[in-house]
Order: C-alpha cells, then structure tokens, then sequence
C-alpha cells in the first residue's frame, strides 16, 4: 500500500490570504482525486522584512528559496508558489512537478478613475520595477511608487488616502474574491512578469510526491511556464530588471510576448512572436540581444 493511501501529503505555503487561497486551491485538486494533504504555514525573509523594496533585496526568489528547503529538509512534501516568483535556476534535487491551469495573467489598476484620466501627480504603488516602468512610460504625469504589504494591506493603505491607484495581478484578486473598483491593462503594452497567473508545486525530483503532482499538473499552462523561463534563463533575468514575458498558446501556435522597459526615460522595446514551442526561443533571444539598447540603464545577462 503507498503510504499516501494513509497519510495527508504536507503542502508547504506562506501564510499569506494569498499564499493560502493558492495553496487551498492545490488541496482541492487533490481531493479531486481522493488524495488528502494539509497545509503547513511556512516564513520567509522576503515576509518578515517588509522595508526593503522587492526589487532590490538581495539574490532572487525571496520568497521560494527558504521554502524549497523545507521539501529538502523533509518537514513538508512539496511547496506551493506563485510561479512567477521562483527563479529560473532552483535545487537540482527539486522539480516544478506540476502547475494549475493558468489564470488571467494581466495587471489590474485600483483607482477611481482609469490610467489615462488620472489626475496629474497621481501616487501609484506598486511593489515591481517592471510595473513602475511600464507606469511611468504610459503616463508621465503620474507618480509611480513602491509599496510594500500583501494584498489587503495595499488595499488598505490605497482606501486610506495614502496612494491614488495601486496596481496589482488580476489573478490573486480573483483567487480572494476581492472586487474593488478596478481597469485591466492591455498585455502589450503592460507585459505581464513571466509566469504571472501561474501556480506551480515544487517537490523533490523524481519522488513519489512529484509522480503525485503530475495527476494535477495543466499541460499547456506547463508549456507556457516553461518557454516564459527558457527566456528568463537565457537572459538572466532578475527581479530587478524591468522587463514582461507572456506566452499564451493560440491555435496550433503559441504568441511569444516580450517588452523591456529603460530606466533612464520612457522608452521600452516590443516583440510579439509566434512560435511552435521552446525550440524556438532561442532565435528570439538572439534577436533581443541585438536590438537591445546600450543605454536603458542596464544590461541583459550572458
């Protein structure tokens, strides 16, 4: 008999509302299929200091690497993520062993009013450069700033008065169930972080657990995480370089999104591509690093 018939599988999570509605969602999946698992509330650095903007703390993944080792520690089985922050490069005895289908990747503005009829000065927060920079290439009269806390939080400090707009996925609003007053930005021109949209699970390689999580695992939400990563790793994105990557499958043929955006104006540069699969991303990142600016204020990688 697989011990699994017997025991609860231990899903890892932070204990964000967010974190645990995600999580929930996986335990769900599961029972789907008559296996039980429970929840296990875990920390991070990236939770407990909330001074620091995202972008700018040290290292990438601040909120995955101290969980992926409790997988490796062995006090929970697997860990449940927002895809879009595990970085492209994880332990190489852990595995993504599944994803759920892919939500609606884009970025929603909570505002009174719509981007193009904000109020000159308008504050807008927003924990991600990628996001600011879009903001501030779109609209140069607003003032795009960072804001810290998780959802509620930055709803809380919006409702206050202490910003005019805060923008935020789509995605983890739905997951809630919070509706508040709020516009969807067009993918194009505010390109999505990669893999924004997506939860993935994460557990040991090759494991018992991971032949578990592929039961669950989304095929085509897979294939679009994997060909928004192939590019992040082949650039060597971080989370302090400002740059969207979305890849959704339409037709026979999947549309390969990609915008960089300058840190020194209000310029970015755009590709939409449509390509068969991963085998193809190469050629588009050779493109970019031809045509990528020597003077956006940074540099890509390799």
């Amino acid at each position: 008999m697989n011990k699994h018939d017997e025991e609860d599988i231990s899903l890892g999570s932070r204990s964000s509302h967010l974190a645990i509605a995600q999580t929930k969602m996986v335990r769900s999946e599961l029972l789907s299929l008559g296996i039980n698992s429970k929840i296990v509330k875990l920390s991070s650095k990236g939770d407990i200091d909330r001074s620091v903007p995202l972008y700018r703390m040290k290292g990438t993944g601040v909120f995955v690497e101290e969980l992926n080792n409790k997988v490796l520690d062995g006090t929970v089985e697997a860990v449940v993520h927002s895809a879009k922050d595990v970085p492209s490069l994880i332990h190489p005895d852990l595995e993504i062993s599944a994803v759920l289908e892919r939500a609606p990747p884009e970025d929603v503005l909570i505002s009174k009013f719509p981007l193009g009829e904000l109020p000159e000065g308008s504050k807008i927060g927003t924990s991600s450069i990628r996001r600011i920079r879009s903001l501030v290439c779109s609209n140069q009269k607003i003032n795009a700033v960072d804001i810290r806390g998780n959802v509620d939080t930055r709803i809380s400090k919006l409702k206050k008065g202490e910003y005019d707009g805060i923008v935020l996925a789509k995605a983890g609003l739905e997951r809630l169930g919070i509706k508040e007053n709020s516009y969807s930005l067009p993918t194009d021109e505010f390109v999505p972080a990669p893999n924004q949209g997506i939860i993935c699970i994460i557990s040991r390689r090759n494991s018992e657990i991971s032949r578990i999580m592929n039961k669950i695992s989304h095929e085509q939400t897979m294939q679009e995480m994997r060909i928004e990563r192939k590019v992040v790793e082949e650039l060597d994105l971080g989370c302090s370089v400002p740059a969207g990557i979305l890849c959704r499958k339409e037709s026979d043929r999947y549309v390969l999104t990609v915008r960089f955006y300058s840190l020194k104006d209000r310029r970015s540069i755009f590709l939409k591509n449509e390509i068969r699969g991963p085998e193809d991303v190469d050629a588009i990142v050779d493109n970019i690093k031809v045509i990528f600016p020597d003077d956006f204020g940074y540099r890509l990688g390799r």
